[in-house]
């Protein structure tokens, strides 16, 4: 991830530094992780990048940050 895509994350949607593929994963990420579902237009586009071994890979990846990441919070584990 460039420096200019770190700097646009926060409008990843409405930004030229990502392409149509990684705006359909950001999208997925944060679908997932902000209600637990990602609705089927979501879904279906990324279908039209990745293969479904692909697709079960990129959503156990976001669950196992976002699990990480509530395991964390729930312990007050400090991070380095």
């Amino acid at each position: 991830m460039s420096e200019a895509q770190i700097a646009a994350m926060d409008d990843y949607a409405g930004s030229d530094q990502f392409d149509a593929q990684e705006k359909a994963v950001l999208r997925f990420a944060e679908q997932l992780t902000q209600g637990a579902r990602v609705d089927a237009d979501t879904v279906n586009e990324l279908k039209g990048f990745l293969n479904d071994a692909q697709l079960v890979v990129l959503t156990a990846a976001v669950g196992q940050a976002n699990f990480t990441n509530r395991f964390n919070e729930a312990l007050a584990v400090e991070l380095p």
